[in-house]
Parts: C-alpha cells; structure tokens; sequence
C-alpha cells in the first residue's frame, strides 16, 4: 500500500454557516492523503492503475467551488466520496479541509476538519 499526498490545493470559495459567508469568498485549503495498492502501478508503471493527483486534485476543486455547505464536515465528507467513486484504485484515504479565514470571536491560525474514508469490505 502507498500513500499518494497533496498539499495546500487553494480555492476561493462562499462556504459556512454566516450570511455574510455566502457573499464574500474566503480561502479553502485541501490537503489530501490517498491510500492506493501500488504494486499493480509500480510494476506496470500506468497510470490507470493507480489516482491521478491532477485529478484528485480536481474533484477537491469541483466540490468547493459547487453548490453552498454550510459545514466543513459536509465538504470533506462530498470530496471523500466523490473521489472513491472516481478512482477505483483508491483505497481510502484523508481529507483535511482548513477554512484558515474563518470568521470567528477569537484570533486563530486555522480551523479544519479530517475526514478518514474508505471502500467497505
């Protein structure tokens, strides 16, 4: 098993629970963590039989700049989905979505959610 990473996938998007939210675009930033059996794609060396991070890194894109959420929770959870329906390589893995403009009463670095996913069975 291998673990593919991607860092820092940056989007503008209009995601949360504040009117305000649904305005004004902030900052989202993925990072993922891909579970894959890379024996068949280590001996094969093709690229179909492991997840190709372009376009991993393009479902990420799709499901923050489509249709409003107020949860982080929902985001990553739709991005955990929609990626095992698209790679049937991928095992499972991790999403980790920062919001780190969140509008909150306090001053602090970020706010993120991690959301492990896998196939059942």
């Amino acid at each position: 098993m291998a673990v593919l990473a991607v860092d820092g996938i940056e989007v503008l998007a209009r995601h949360g629970v504040l009117p305000e939210e649904r305005v004004q675009p902030q900052r989202f930033v993925v990072d993922l963590r891909l579970r894959v059996d890379a024996e068949a794609a280590a001996d094969a060396d093709r690229l179909e039989d492991t997840v190709d991070y372009a376009a991993a890194c393009a479902v990420a894109v799709s499901v923050l700049s489509g249709p409003h959420r107020q949860l982080l929770e929902s985001l990553a959870a739709e991005i955990g989905r929609r990626l095992l329906a698209d790679f049937p390589a991928l095992r499972g893995g991790l999403v980790i979505l920062h919001k780190p403009d969140a509008r909150m009463p306090v001053v602090c670095r970020d706010v993120a959610v991690r959301h492990r996913f896998g196939r059942s069975g």
